[in-house]
């Protein structure tokens, strides 16, 4: 009787460490839901040159505003692909390159003429 009962405690852990194996394994598999999606092996300032450039959000904290382009931080001054952030407005942003300018906008994907 004493050695049906350590087998039975031996299966009872055998079976509680496959199970915790496995839900470790469910668990590293998951994928953050909130994640952008963004090509494998290629980082954000290339996928930005082949892509349109987005304008995401402005963040301003205190003094400092950031704006989030094609899922880039960026500040004043810094690159992303041939362009240069010059300037961080409430609502855009301004980019600049060697031989042109432009400006990205937070909402001109969301406006639609009235009629």
């Amino acid at each position: 009787m004493y050695k049906n009962s350590i087998l039975s405690m031996r299966l009872s852990l055998t079976i509680c460490a496959l199970f915790l194996c496995h839900s470790l394994a469910v668990n590293a598999q998951q994928v953050d839901p909130t994640k952008p999606f963004t090509q494998r092996g290629v980082n954000t300032a290339q996928t930005a040159i082949f892509n349109k450039l987005t304008l995401q959000s402005i963040i301003k904290q205190n003094l400092e505003k950031n704006a989030i382009i094609s899922n880039k931080r960026l500040k004043v001054g810094d690159k992303i692909g041939e362009y240069t952030l010059e300037k961080i407005n409430t609502n855009s942003v301004i980019l600049k390159s060697a031989d042109k300018q432009i400006e990205l906008s937070l909402f001109s994907d969301v406006m639609a003429k009235s009629k």
